[in-house]
């Protein structure tokens, strides 16, 4: 049985190296689509944050950007996890981020869900989160 001392090193301070075994092994996962290989970033806490909050802005616009294309553009990585499109640090997502969201919408569809499947799951989205997101 653990007490509250066993929470504590030896500088009273809590031990929080558990929740640090969280991190991912790997920053991204590859997909493969007629062939070739996609990566696909797996999220930080905060990158989600901004992920979130630059949806609401886009969507709050009445912007005809879907979260399909939004999702892709903002997980689509290399294979250390370098983020292909990036969208700024801003609430609002930068034009530049917005025109490639925009090319990827205009894809096939078909080419894109898996992309957008995989960033669901490596990322906790859970389809009611995405259902929200999309109405908000």
């Amino acid at each position: 049985m653990r007490n509250d001392h066993d929470l504590h090193d030896h500088h009273g301070v809590k031990n929080m190296s558990a929740i640090f075994d969280l991190a991912s092994s790997s920053p991204s996962k590859e997909i493969s689509i007629d062939g070739r290989s996609f990566f696909v970033k797996v999220l930080n806490a905060f990158e989600r944050d901004v992920f979130e909050s630059q949806w609401l802005k886009v969507k709050q616009a009445d912007s005809v950007i879907g979260i399909r294309a939004f999702m892709v553009a903002f997980c689509l990585c290399d294979s250390d996890g370098k983020k292909e499109f990036d969208s700024g640090e801003q609430a609002e997502p930068c034009q530049e981020f917005k025109e490639a969201v925009e090319k990827i919408g205009n894809l096939p569809a078909g080419k894109i869900q898996p992309l957008f499947s995989a960033a669901m799951t490596v990322n906790g989205f859970s389809d009611e989160e995405v259902d929200e997101l999309e109405k908000k």
